[in-house]
């Protein structure tokens, strides 16, 4: 049984004949191609796209357009349908390092022609499906088939008996002129929002722990900073976490946020004895003999974690932010109020005056001798 199409585009009959006897017994079913004008009008077939797994192409349709190195058609096309595709892309040519579009997209794969590029595609193709990937992220995969039943689901289990017509009576007598289109949006609002209730709980394993991935994600939003943020510095490698609650880093008069510093890489060992593993398991696991006021970020395939270094703390201007800092990548809720807890811990203990150790110990000999 298939398990899909990829499609290949290449002017070079040798280059199809290689990538086929690499693939020839991954059971997909290989499309070929080696007239671009042909693949440009087959873009438009919903029906191939919606059986395919991949999309493997050169940039050139000859040596002539290839010696321009720039302006590449079938870009043009590939870009319009990129994100109705939902397929792994790989540009497989000799200028696929020097074109700027789908510049650091996660799902485009740009490949340099090589006397090993074909077997280098092959095999990450073969490790996305052997991962299940292919399966959840192309058309009709696990994600698009599940994701409607999941949402129904939870949307349903958000009302009970007449709560549904009480929300539109409400909508409709406070806003009777956009009364459809302001029903519609929070019914889609509460949808979402109860779908991602249940996919933003942590994943757990059979051996009871979360893949460290778990802990970030990539925000989207519109809003320039939220809480949980972790920002680099543009000229240095200077890393900070956003701490200003929720509530105030939207306010438009709130120019100040709270921002802590973040040690990149910082971790109590990386040997392999069981020692020094178990050190890093409490330091991950937030031990406080271990982590004290800090808070250790795992390493992951998306971030390269740390430690957040709560006593390093200062408020900075937003403008200042937005000008000297990029947006990295945002730590999940679970993480983030974890250590607005700590934070909070740390900082209001921070004010007392430490007392005298050797002072305190005499007192209590002082104590327990006039006891006696």
């Amino acid at each position: 049984m298939s398990k899909g199409k990829i499609i290949f585009y290449d002017d070079d009959p040798d280059m199809i004949s290689q990538f086929e006897k690499l693939m020839e017994e991954s059971d997909f079913e290989i499309i070929k191609y080696t007239d671009l004008d042909v693949l440009v009008r087959d873009l438009d077939n919903d029906d191939l796209f919606k059986a395919s797994k991949a999309l493997v192409f050169d940039l050139a349709r000859n040596n002539q357009e290839a010696g321009r190195e720039k302006d590449f058609e079938i870009l043009q096309h590939i870009e319009k349908k990129f994100h109705q595709y939902r397929i792994p892309i790989f540009i497989h040519s000799a200028f696929a390092t020097s074109i700027s579009n789908f510049e650091n997209n996660g799902t485009v794969w740009k490949i340099e022609k090589s006397g090993t590029s074909l077997e280098n595609i092959s095999d990450i193709i073969s490790k996305l499906s052997d991962s299940g990937f292919l399966e959840a992220f192309t058309p009709g995969g696990i994600i698009e088939q599940s994701l409607m039943q999941e949402l129904h689901k939870s949307f349903c289990e958000q009302f009970r008996k007449g709560e549904i017509e009480g929300i539109i009576n409400s909508i409709q007598k406070e806003d009777p002129i956009l009364f459809k289109s302001r029903s519609i949006e929070v019914f889609k609002r509460t949808a979402v929002r109860s779908l991602l209730s249940e996919i933003n709980s942590s994943l757990i394993s059979n051996q009871g722990n979360i893949n460290p991935i778990e802990h970030y994600y990539r925000r989207t939003s519109k809003i320039d900073f939220w809480t949980g943020d972790i920002l680099k510095n543009k000229l240095s490698n200077e890393h900070v976490l956003i701490i200003t609650p929720r509530c105030n880093v939207a306010s438009k008069g709130y120019d100040q946020l709270l921002i802590c510093e973040v040690e990149i890489g910082t971790f109590p060992s990386r040997t392999e004895s069981s020692t020094q593993k178990e050190k890093i398991n409490s330091a991950l696991t937030d031990n406080p003999e271990m982590s004290g006021y800090n808070r250790f970020l795992p390493p992951s395939p998306v971030f390269a974690g740390g430690k957040v270094v709560l006593s390093k703390y200062k408020m900075t201007a937003r403008t200042d932010l937005k000008n000297d800092y990029d947006v990295v990548i945002s730590l999940s809720d679970e993480l983030t109020n974890e250590i607005l807890g700590k934070f909070g811990a740390y900082f209001f203990r921070s004010g007392i005056t430490p007392w005298s150790k050797d002072e305190v110990i005499i007192q209590i000999n002082h104590h327990r001798d006039g006891q006696k």
